[in-house]
């Protein structure tokens, strides 16, 4: 096959083999899928095309207006303003797609504000009403209180006009845009939001004469930046206007999470004072907000937590991994090595003090917690609450320890002549301990002894124990997998642990060792102690093998059930490469291209091979495969001669003389001669891929939803200092002087197949280009990958070296096909558009485009852009030329007017459609100021945090810069979509 004669679309897009209008015959009018964007300055850069309908709740230009007058009211920026209502509107227009406006806005507005799964409510529940809806009993008082706060809480939400739920929306969107390092406080987030509706809901009523004015943009001068500069000076010190780290660990810093927590409860916030004494509490609701600016943060917030590097967290985090396995370890020694403790009479009286001692079990459990619940001490402020919670734990466990011991003391010192009231006390003492320690091991020590009508543990449930839940079949499993490896592992330490460690011990005390030689220096006491240390050896490697027991059995059961899974869902290794390849046609078929009901075999056989020859497509294009490979795997048009037999099984016919056939590689026959080295070279990443992608595609995943109704998305990057682009010179150099290796020679050994199709595929340029087919001088290109130092062709050195790297060019590169799996995905739905003519192409990649770009997004947070070097700012520019919707976000720092004051800190927006401007730089698109440099703690996270506003969609795809992605597993991400939905 010729591959000069296959016609291949925009951005490797195959154009159908086939003419396939003629297959449909309804139309689609795609010249009016997207519209042209609006010439308003501030006219964000998509359209919402699905929300801007007739049936829309509210008009687009009512939305805006309430932008611009919260904007005015609480004096956000105007910046923040824009980004927050594109950032609203492509919500709202995301969920439009597959249902209503009307149920996009009510299900949005139950997501953040209203609804059983928002944060807010969950905070109102808890902070307002003091009411955990999660954790208490329906059938006590406080159960029905809840039942009646959620009816009343419905009712509210559901008389709420659209109005009223947009303005929710579009206030707490632009206060957490403002928010910036504060929005890792999110309940703290929830204050300010309760705080400014409050002021919100008077704002058209006379009483808003009575209110002050804010000045404009004052929001983060007056509220955000006090407590960002609280939150900073606890690590930092002001300095000439930079930040000087202080020296001080963490349990004397008031973090992030102790300032949120104050936040959890409305007794904690009762103590929010004024700086002229007043309380905060004490002021009207709606003129709260105003006052947030005089609050004397510094006095408010304490340590909630002592971050202590100490090896008692293995007490108190693992307590019940100590009682489990200390406590059954008792159990077992105690019922086996009676012989240490009991005489050799096998009266009755004996059989009393076994059952005593082996009921000490149960001590055992209760003085393990207690010594956790002292250690806790540690970590926690000694408030009245804490020690009052903590205390009455350890005086009943105290109390519990005392019993235990009195028992076991009545039996063995009281009760010399035996008799049934040992005997009765003994078995109580037993069943008792036994129950004691089942208890200690399952429930978590913060449930344990506390009356179900006290709502005041030590910190609020509704944030530290709000768990997504697991589904009944995946909990059952889970019960089961633990089960099985307890039982197994009690069955075997018994069997093969403790009953053979009682010969043992019993032969190791019954040593005497009266022979031996007396020492100059110990004498005789070396002999004397010898068993009771062998003993004590002895019982100290039992006990860390019934540990590592756990473990072992955890890998076994583990395993099985993990492989049962497998077999469950379709998936073996066992499965052979012809029975895993031959039934992926079906499956691309039943499980991608599941939108639209194919009536016949050549319409899925076509939609089929335009999904296969994509992806194997973009395999050659990364040199993973070769013209031969290619040819062996792609779906192929053969002209035959027509022979109507009535079969119809022609494609097109042409004078009734000659027939196009689509042919089906024979790679997918399962009887077929083809061998696997034909398709792609052995241990290759191409195989790799193909087969991941085939055996994906047999586990059950949900149909896929259309890519008109799939939601909006982005895909979230970090970028510190990683390599976005190698350099010819860090290519072909060496690496030192003791390896004389240079990174290209290692690329070549690591990937020799991948060197050799792309020296072959830039010959084929070279010779196409310069209309010579000279073999004399192949060396450079085996050596370097090119001959001639024009760029064009060192670029392409450098852009294999850097797919094959840990550089932002492979992951920028890799989840790009988002993009184009989505242009592929709707080319399969809808064939009709296929453009003839040059003019409809160009018009058909326009649109494509736009549509990709309105449910995709890439964000790369790049925190140090404004301060790239020439050749970090060149390789900026590349990617954003090569990928124009590439967007990313970055600090820009503005010197201060004045000596000795702090920078001017902004994150800033581009994207490559913005003006570019002298340096590789470009006008940004949004520029929101900071409180303050927002790189506090951890870069990383802090990077991500400035970024975070500019995302677009319902979901964001958290990857790092090193990772890669490839098109046969975009197309699958409408299904993963579906996992999500409620």
């Amino acid at each position: 096959m010729d591959l000069s004669q296959t016609t291949f679309g925009e951005n490797d897009l195959p154009v159908n083999f086939l003419e396939t209008s003629d297959l449909y015959t309804h139309g689609h009018p795609f010249s009016d899928l997207l519209r042209p964007p609006k010439n308003s300055p501030d006219a964000p850069a998509t359209i919402y095309q699905y929300w801007d309908t007739a049936g829309c709740p509210i008009r687009m230009t009512d939305i805006e207006d309430i932008f611009l007058d919260f904007a005015k009211y609480f004096g956000f920026q105007r910046d923040n303003r824009r980004n927050m209502y594109d950032h609203l509107l492509t919500m709202l227009d995301s969920r439009s797609a597959r249902m209503t406006p009307r149920q996009a806005l009510l299900s949005l507005h139950a997501d953040y504000i209203g609804g059983e799964h928002a944060n807010y409510r969950k905070w109102y529940f808890a902070s307002q009403l003091d009411l955990d809806d999660r954790h208490s009993v329906p059938t006590t008082p406080t159960g029905q209180l809840i039942e009646e706060a959620k009816r009343e809480w419905r009712q509210r939400m559901e008389s709420l006009t659209d109005h009223t739920r947009v303005c929710h929306l579009a206030l707490y969107l632009l206060i957490w845009g403002e928010a910036a390092t504060l929005r890792y406080m999110p309940e703290l987030i929830c204050f300010l939001f309760k705080a400014a509706d409050d002021y919100r809901v008077v704002i058209n009523t006379s009483l808003v004469n009575r209110l002050r004015q804010v000045a404009p943009e004052s929001f983060l001068d007056t509220i955000i930046t006090p407590i960002y500069q609280f939150a900073r000076g606890q690590s930092y010190t002001l300095v000439r206007g930079e930040c000087i780290r202080r020296e001080r660990d963490h349990n004397h810093i008031i973090g992030y999470d102790d300032i949120n927590q104050l936040f959890w409860d409305r007794r904690s916030m009762a103590r929010l004072r004024l700086r002229d004494g007043q309380f905060l509490k004490d002021i009207v609701r709606y003129e709260q907000f105003h006052v947030l600016s005089q609050i004397e943060w510094s006095s408010t917030f304490e340590k909630t937590f002592y971050e202590t590097r100490s090896s008692l967290h293995l007490l108190t985090n693992f307590s019940r991994i100590w009682i489990i396995h200390a406590a059954s370890f008792w159990y077992y020694m105690a019922a086996n090595v009676d012989f240490v403790y009991l005489s050799m009479s096998g009266n009755r009286h004996d059989l009393a003090v076994k059952l005593s001692v082996i009921g000490l079990g149960g001590l055992v459990a209760s003085l393990l917690l207690i010594m956790a619940t002292l250690a806790e001490f540690a970590y926690l402020p000694a408030t009245v609450q804490t020690t009052k919670i903590l205390v009455s734990r350890i005086l009943v466990l105290m109390v519990l320890s005392a019993c235990h011991v009195g028992a076991s003391v009545y039996v063995i010192q009281f009760n010399k002549v035996g008799g049934m009231v040992g005997l009765i006390v003994a078995s109580c003492q037993l069943g008792l301990g036994a129950i004691l320690s089942i208890v200690l091991a399952i429930v978590p020590s913060a449930n344990l002894f506390r009356r179900q009508r006290s709502s005041h543990p030590i910190a609020s449930k509704t944030f530290t124990a709000h768990f997504p839940g697991i589904p009944g079949d995946d909990r059952c499993l889970s019960i089961l997998l633990w089960i099985c490896i307890f039982s197994s592992k009690f069955l075997e330490t018994y069997f093969f642990l403790a009953l053979s460690f009682r010969d043992a011990l019993g032969a190791t005390i019954s040593v005497r060792l009266g022979s031996c030689a007396k020492d100059t220096l110990l004498g005789n006491s070396v002999c004397r102690i010898m068993p009771i240390l062998t003993s004590t050896l002895l019982f100290s490697v039992e006990f860390l093998l019934f540990f590592l027991d756990t473990y072992l059995w955890y890998v076994v059961w583990s395993t099985l059930f993990s492989v049962s899974q497998s077999m469950h869902q379709g998936l073996s290794v066992m499965t052979s490469w012809r029975t895993l390849f031959g039934r992926l046609p079906q499956q691309i078929i039943q499980k991608v291209v599941a939108t639209k009901e194919l009536d016949t075999l050549h319409l899925r056989k076509i939609a089929c091979s335009q999904m296969w020859n994509a992806i194997v497509i973009s395999m050659y294009r990364e040199h993973l495969l070769s013209i031969s490979n290619l040819q062996a795997l792609l779906y192929q048009v053969q002209t035959t001669p027509n022979a109507n037999d009535g079969t119809n099984n022609s494609i097109n016919n042409t004078n009734g003389k000659e027939a196009r056939e689509l042919k089906v590689p024979e790679f997918f026959d399962p009887k077929g001669a083809t061998d696997k080295e034909q398709c792609f070279p052995g241990q290759s990443e191409a195989e790799r891929r193909l087969s991941f992608f085939a055996q994906s595609l047999s586990t059950d995943i949900p149909k896929p939803c259309s890519v008109h109704e799939m939601p909006v998305f982005t895909v979230f990057t970090p970028h510190y200092a990683e390599k976005m682009l190698l350099s010819l010179r860090e290519i072909i150099r060496e690496e030192d002087t003791t390896s004389r290796v240079t990174l290209l020679e290692y690329l070549k050994k690591l990937h020799p197949a991948e060197w050799e199709n792309f020296v072959k595929d830039t010959k084929l340029i070279v010779e196409e280009s310069e209309n010579e087919t000279s073999d004399r001088d192949d060396l450079p290109f085996y050596c370097i990958g090119f001959k001639s130092s024009a760029p064009e062709y060192t670029l392409r050195t450098r852009l294999w070296a850097s797919q094959r790297a840990q550089t932002l060019y492979r992951t920028v590169c890799g989840f790009m096909n988002y993009a184009r799996a989505l242009k592929l995905l709707y080319r399969i739905e809808h064939p009709e558009i296929h453009a003839t003519r040059k003019q409809q192409q160009e018009q058909q990649k326009t649109l494509l485009d736009q549509l990709a770009h309105q449910k995709f997004r890439f964000l790369v947070a790049m925190q140090r852009y404004a301060k790239f070097n020439s050749e970090e700012a060149e390789n900026c520019e590349y990617l954003l030329n090569t990928y124009p919707h590439l967007q990313i976000a970055y600090i820009d720092e503005e010197k201060p007017k004045e000596k000795d004051q702090e920078p001017i800190y902004y994150s800033v927006l581009i994207d490559g459609n913005c003006e570019r401007l002298p340096g590789n730089k470009r006008l940004p698109r949004y520029r929101v100021r900071l409180p303050g440099n927002p790189i506090l703690g951890d870069g990383k996270s802090d990077n991500q945090n400035h970024a975070l506003i500019f995302y677009r969609g319902e979901y964001l795809q958290l990857v790092d810069a090193n990772q890669d992605n490839y098109l046969e597993e975009c197309i699958k991400i409408r299904s993963i979509f579906r996992e999500f939905e409620q």
